[in-house]
């Protein structure tokens, strides 16, 4: 399930509670079509993502916003980035991938610069039920935000007015 904001209309964020119980509604919806046909529904892997477009103030550098840029003598006109690492449990196996997408964008409906900077958490649940994706999406999210607040700076929070 996706929500995207569509400057044409007015539609206001639904938020990942809500988005999350109507997909879980849908989701065992399809299960229980799959043990209708005498089969099952098995889920091999699951993935949250964050986009989030970051209008940029005039004349504000990059580091200003992001943690993981330093000082840089350059005066960027774009920027495009992706990285990845990978999750590990307790025990050090590998249980997820988290990837990020750093792009330079112009925003809508304002036509000022900004970044797209997309978080996604993909892997594989602990089981193939529909509530092991259910938990691995709510972990997913946890990661998400906590890694979020972790990338953007405290000079950024206070812009937007974030409270930790």
């Amino acid at each position: 399930m996706n929500w995207r904001r569509r400057p044409a209309r007015e539609n206001q964020y639904p938020r990942f509670d809500r988005i999350q119980t109507i997909f879980q509604g849908l989701l065992e919806k399809l299960s229980s079509f799959f043990e209708g046909e005498g089969s099952r529904l098995i889920i091999q892997q699951s993935e949250v993502s964050y986009i989030n477009v970051i209008l940029f103030d005039d004349g504000v550098p990059l580091r200003d916003w992001f943690t993981f840029i330093n000082q840089s003598p350059l005066k960027l006109e774009s920027l495009n980035a992706i990285f990845t690492e990978v999750v590990r449990s307790e025990t050090n196996q590998p249980i997820a991938r988290m990837s990020y997408e750093l792009n330079s964008v112009v925003s809508v409906p304002e036509r000022k610069p900004a970044v797209r900077l997309a978080i996604t958490y993909r892997g594989k649940p602990a089981g193939e039920t529909t509530i092991s994706a259910r938990d691995f999406l709510f972990t997913g999210r946890e990661r998400i935000v906590r890694r979020f607040c972790e990338l953007t700076s405290a000079k950024a929070h206070e812009r937007w007015g974030r409270k930790n």
